[in-house]
């Protein structure tokens, strides 16, 4: 059911008197419901299945992976839009927590609009990807299929992953070698085991940033009664295992260049060293009375999420280039 008792209608009404007056005002609000900032972590995988498709010499379908970029930013926004529309009917997102696109607590959009937004950008991704089905056949449908359905029941009901601490391993699944196996076999027809295995690292860090997300929540999760990760394992697991996320991505590239499954120049990826290290020291600080310490962290490790994948891309394309 739809929490309207929390919904500001007035300030709504306000937002659409002021939208007729300045009409992209209204699509700044419904923009800012996707949290386009974190499509990066949808989009990567794509880049990454690329990058060793053109090392190794395998060829590409450009049109597919137009539509797949597309169809990945889609389902992603779809499934914020979705996770926003759940927490806030559960009672998570209110006006004094930092997570979500602040869309419904601010009282800019009702949940209503919110919920049609989610089913909106769900149709248009799977939409594109029964076009590429159409190419590749069933694998892709199947793939595509645990994608469309882990993204929805992340927060939806019946299953509502997230608030039984299982969100953790779906969006390491999904944004790691899920999305990974999808984008390599849709561009080359092609299961590309180790483009698969570069992407461990890839969800590691994705998963690092919901790990940073609701550490700075525990407080707010343990009043709306859901349970996350950090909820069960306290403060200091917690802690311990954002940096075993962290240094695991690095770790991974490290051992993946070793056994020569990647080239050497995929170590280029310890150049963003320097922003890990600052994220851990701020994670390994906060206290209990001060978790709004790492607000931003979430934001903070999506950028290195994004600086890690840029150079492993591009060290991988690297090798291509001089082979």
């Amino acid at each position: 059911m739809l929490n309207i008792t929390k919904f500001n209608s007035a300030k709504y009404t306000e937002s659409l008197s002021m939208s007729k007056a300045s009409a992209p005002s209204r699509y700044a609000v419904w923009f800012q419901a996707v949290r386009a900032p974190f499509f990066t972590a949808a989009v990567m995988p794509v880049f990454l299945a690329a990058a060793y498709a053109l090392s190794v010499k395998w060829p590409i379908d450009w049109i597919i992976f137009t539509l797949a970029i597309l169809g990945m930013v889609f389902l992603h926004a779809g499934t914020n839009c979705i996770n926003d529309y759940c927490d806030f009917n559960n009672g998570v997102d209110k006006k004094t927590t930092f997570g979500s696109s602040r869309v419904l607590v601010d009282g800019l959009m009702p949940p209503r609009h919110m919920l049609i937004e989610s089913l909106i950008l769900f149709g248009l991704g799977s939409g594109i990807g029964l076009v590429i089905t159409a190419w590749r056949g069933p694998v892709i449908l199947g793939i595509g299929a645990i994608g469309v359905a882990g993204g929805y029941f992340y927060s939806a009901r019946p299953f509502g992953l997230k608030y039984k601490a299982l969100g953790d391993i779906m969006v390491f699944l999904l944004f790691g070698p899920c999305l990974a196996w999808g984008a390599c076999y849709a561009l080359t027809a092609t299961h590309g085991i180790p483009v698969i295995l570069a992407s461990i690292p890839l969800g590691l860090l994705v998963t690092g940033i919901l790990h940073a997300n609701n550490i700075r929540d525990m407080r707010d999760d343990r009043t709306a009664a859901i349970r996350t990760l950090p909820l069960l394992i306290g403060l200091q697991g917690s802690q311990t295992m954002y940096f075993l996320l962290i240094a695991g991505a690095y770790a991974g590239i490290l051992a993946l260049s070793l056994g020569r499954i990647l080239p050497w120049s995929s170590l280029a990826v310890f150049l963003s060293l320097p922003l890990a290290v600052n994220n851990i020291r701020a994670i390994n600080a906060v206290k209990e009375d001060n978790l709004k310490a790492i607000a931003a962290m979430d934001v903070q490790t999506a950028r290195l999420h994004l600086a890690f994948g840029l150079l492993l891309v591009m060290g991988i394309g690297f090798a291509g280039i001089v082979r």
